[in-house]
């Protein structure tokens, strides 16, 4: 099976840690409810599970401007994703 959907707790680093090697994360539509602190805490740890070349995806109303540099903003006409290098 090739594609896996689980619910899990975002500030559980364990558990992220547990669950490596995803070529692409949806998280849409989370962050814009958390602080920044905790903002950077998570996509830290989603940094952490994606594999290099891995995508992040976002929320229409949320952006990792400001809050990291790690991934690579890849522009499309009515999005960005993210790209861990």
């Amino acid at each position: 099976n090739m594609v896996e959907f689980r619910k899990v707790n975002l500030f559980d680093r364990n558990m992220l840690r547990s669950m490596k090697q995803f070529d692409i994360i949806f998280c849409a539509n989370v962050l814009i409810y958390f602080d920044t602190k905790s903002k950077r805490q998570v996509i830290g740890s989603l940094y952490d599970s994606l594999n290099p070349g891995g995508f992040l995806l976002l929320g229409y109303s949320e952006s990792l401007y400001g809050l990291s540099q790690a991934f690579k903003p890849l522009h499309f006409t009515k999005t960005i994703a993210y790209i861990k290098e």
